[in-house]
């Protein structure tokens, strides 16, 4: 058995689509391509297939990452051609590689990085002073709401770095945030806590997973 390492993006209209559903769209892409997927054991097989950080639906991602597990080796760049002419609109296929007995597996990753676009133009204006703010507190704790329940949560500890900058003429938030077994947080609620919003604004905000980290568990940024 061969295993592959795919990286793609998921933009768009398909943003609004769970990470169930993304998996059962690249596992439909890869029986249209033909492609010699290896199969589970026991009365139930199905194909072999390791998704990566679960994705919150409405943010859209460059940096997607799924194993797949073929009973028959292929070349990276074949399979990334022939699975890429196969994925439905808005999961586009960047990139495969084979996976090696020292690759980091897909749960270790630490954490992630988020691109978030300022164009209210006070927003933008104000955004150097309100990293500048959160960075200094001990705490901000935003409200997580989950179907009936909802409760207080820290987001401070959980995000690793914060920074600003400016490309293309559009001011950009860029989080880095905790994933694993000590605590996350989404980056919806970190763009709330980060640029003091509601939690409906922070929703309109386009967010957009850049990239995911792996090793030991991120340190939090210190206070300055």
């Amino acid at each position: 058995m061969w295993t592959y390492r795919i990286k793609y993006a998921k933009l768009g209209r398909i943003r609004f689509i769970s990470h169930l559903d993304v998996m059962r769209a690249i596992i439909r892409a890869i029986n249209r391509a033909r492609i010699p997927v290896a199969y589970t054991e026991g009365f139930n097989p199905r194909p072999k297939l390791s998704m990566g950080p679960a994705l919150p639906v409405g943010i859209e991602s460059v940096c997607e990452l799924a194993d797949v597990f073929l009973a028959q080796m292929l070349s990276p760049d074949e399979l990334c051609a022939r699975l890429g002419t196969s994925m439905p609109r808005g999961l586009e296929l960047i990139e495969s590689a084979w996976v090696l007995e020292t690759s980091l597996r897909l749960s270790d990753a630490s954490q992630a990085s988020y691109m978030i676009e300022l164009h209210d133009r006070g927003l933008a204006d104000s955004a150097d002073e309100l990293v500048r703010k959160f960075d200094a507190k001990d705490s901000v704790h935003v409200e997580r709401v989950r179907k009936d329940m909802s409760a207080l949560i820290d987001v401070r500890p959980l995000v690793v770095d914060t920074r600003v900058d400016t490309s293309e003429g559009v001011r950009r938030l860029r989080l880095t945030l905790s994933l694993g077994p000590h605590g996350s947080c989404s980056p919806v609620e970190a763009a709330q806590a980060v640029l003091n919003l509601s939690p409906d604004r922070a929703k309109c905000l386009r967010i957009v997973r850049t990239d995911i980290g792996f090793g030991d568990a991120p340190t939090p940024r210190k206070n300055p």
